[in-house]
């Protein structure tokens, strides 16, 4: 039950003692191994905490040579630990399925887990048999049952006062908003070929129809990739104000399906390639 319960929750370092420096999300909307694979595969020990990579340093912790792009990650990475401040805290988590008290929401909990055991469900199936990592697919999930954390879901439960979306300031952010209707989310569908109704809803991802440059298998994957990358846009200009174009966002996509590419089975990695190849025709 470790990485369903690494996936659903976010850690707020203190002290970085109960914190695993890989598959904790501690930095970002997804855990290190995830956003940097090829640094992960030469780690010598998966569980260390992140007081002790912080305190040591990474390169002691991984294997003396390095691929050129492990090297590359590491130097990324080693900008992030340096921006780390820990505190005499201990560490806290987050969680969407916690209640103000902290304890998890077990109901909720119970539908996904069960959801995820039972992959012909026709509204979440494609997606837990996807090979997006366990974050993606526990997004994925929320996506699906209406309990992604948007303007409008947060308004109707009196946290914020205003649902209007904070990327177009003219709509209500809603989750088919954020993923098809958004002028920025058009645009991006469009770039890549896809066709998308005006009045779209969540429940169309299921059988949105495949642009000819897309290779069917791995498609629902390729979508999961998308909807991820738009959210985590999202979430970059609302709590960090980052500006991303459309060119950065695709270009980001195209860095994910290369990552993602791990998670692919060994006869499939071409797929990755082609996924690459479409998101550079649209940059």
């Amino acid at each position: 039950m470790l990485p369903l319960y690494q996936a659903i929750t976010t850690v707020e370092l203190g002290d970085g003692k109960s914190t695993a420096f890989w598959h904790d999300v501690w930095t970002g909307e997804e855990s290190i191994a995830e956003r940097f694979p090829a640094l992960y595969s030469h780690c010598k020990l998966p569980n260390q905490p992140v007081h002790l990579i912080a305190a040591e340093g990474l390169r002691c912790h991984l294997v003396p040579r390095l691929t050129a792009e492990a090297t590359l990650e590491l130097a990324t990475v080693n900008e992030l630990l340096s921006r780390v401040v820990l505190t005499d805290n201990r560490d806290g988590r987050n969680s969407t399925f916690a209640m103000e008290n902290g304890t998890l929401h077990t109901s909720g909990l119970y539908k996904m887990i069960k959801s995820s055991k039972d992959p012909l469900d026709p509204s979440t199936g494609a997606f837990w048999r996807s090979c997006a990592p366990p974050r993606v697919q526990f997004f994925a999930w929320l996506l699906m049952h209406g309990r992604l954390q948007s303007k409008s879901n947060l308004f109707r439960k009196k946290i914020v006062a205003d649902p209007t979306c904070d990327l177009c300031h003219s709509s209500p952010e809603m989750a088919e908003h954020l993923i098809f209707q958004c002028p920025f989310a058009a645009r991006f569908w469009l770039h890549l070929g896809f066709s998308i109704c005006p009045d779209a809803s969540i429940c169309d991802l299921r059988s949105l129809g495949r642009p000819t440059s897309l290779p069917s298998a791995h498609f629902d994957t390729f979508v999961l990739l998308c909807c991820w990358q738009l959210w985590k846009r999202r979430n970059g200009i609302v709590f960090c104000q980052e500006d991303m174009p459309l060119a950065h966002l695709l270009q980001m996509c195209k860095l994910e399906a290369r990552a993602w590419s791990c998670r692919l089975p060994r006869d499939d990695v071409v797929v990755s390639d082609q996924w690459c190849s479409v998101f550079s025709l649209a940059i």
